[in-house]
């Protein structure tokens, strides 16, 4: 039914008991950045490059642990008419830095989905991930006919729902059993910006500055190991940054308190 290590089934209600007076375990909380170029001739966002931060005791009602994540990963693929610069394996072994090199977008895909259904995430935290973010996986997985695409939630389907809507339901569907933390969604319920997007939330939260490498810029980063590498650590860096953003405005305690005191599913009120 499920992609769930441990599947339980009871018979009647009645043979649920409710457990009182138990704090809350902790979560598993993945931050997803990625890097996309629009093919020219199909129009089509694809993906180069997914970057991830994890925690995998992260307290839903205690202060945020810092740092807020203990381990990441970070997979890159080229674009289909483009290669990696010759020196590029040398230069990622000098960085000594943890980046899987996938050959094309599909490879990458299979291993963004593996590496979802290893750390089996309980929220998966993002800034415009209704918007872009879920709905560019998903078509893309849909495109490359990556299998397994349902892992990127928990219970286990054949038919994708149909992407496109402007509600965001198809993502939410698609990923069942997870909870989906939008951080542009929190922010304009928490706090007044002059824009929610990720540069401006950054700095009036954090007190920090994005630096944001333009679309054109990416294709042109594939010319040499240095520019590649930024691109990589820039994506890292705004993983980072949704992170942080997430634990400084207490979106999953206040999610817990709306959802004891009003009821309903915290899925629904994560992103208040």
């Amino acid at each position: 039914m499920s992609w769930c290590k441990v599947e339980a089934v009871v018979t009647r209600p009645d043979q649920v008991s409710v457990v009182k007076d138990l704090a809350p375990p902790p979560v598993v909380v993945l931050s997803l950045s990625m890097k996309t170029v629009q093919n020219a001739k199909t129009h089509q966002n694809e993906i180069v490059a997914i970057a991830a931060l994890v925690h995998h005791t992260f307290p839903l009602d205690k202060a945020p642990p810092q740092p807020p994540f203990q381990t990441h990963f970070c997979v890159l693929s080229k674009l289909n008419d483009c290669i990696f610069p010759y020196d590029y394996n040398e230069a990622v072994k000098q960085k000594n830095a943890n980046i899987e090199i996938a050959l094309t977008e599909r490879t990458l895909l299979g291993f963004f989905l593996s590496k979802i259904h290893k750390i089996d995430p309980d929220v998966i935290v993002g800034h415009d991930i209704y918007g872009f973010d879920l709905e560019v996986l998903l078509q893309r997985i849909n495109s490359c006919k990556v299998p397994f695409w349902s892992k990127i939630g928990r219970l286990r389907r054949s038919v994708m729902p149909k992407l496109g809507g402007r509600s965001g339901f198809a993502e939410r569907n698609a990923a069942c059993g997870r909870i989906i933390c939008d951080i542009e969604i929190s922010a304009k319920e928490l706090i007044r910006c002059k824009s929610y997007h990720l540069s401006e939330l950054v700095h009036q939260i954090l007190k920090a500055e994005r630096v944001v490498i333009p679309p054109e810029n990416i294709r042109n980063a594939y010319n040499d190991s240095v520019h590649l590498l930024y691109m990589l650590e820039n994506t890292w860096i705004d993983a980072k940054f949704i992170l942080q953003i997430m634990c400084e405005l207490n979106v999953l305690p206040l999610a817990l308190q709306i959802t004891n005191i009003a009821g309903n599913v915290m899925v629904r009120n994560c992103t208040l």
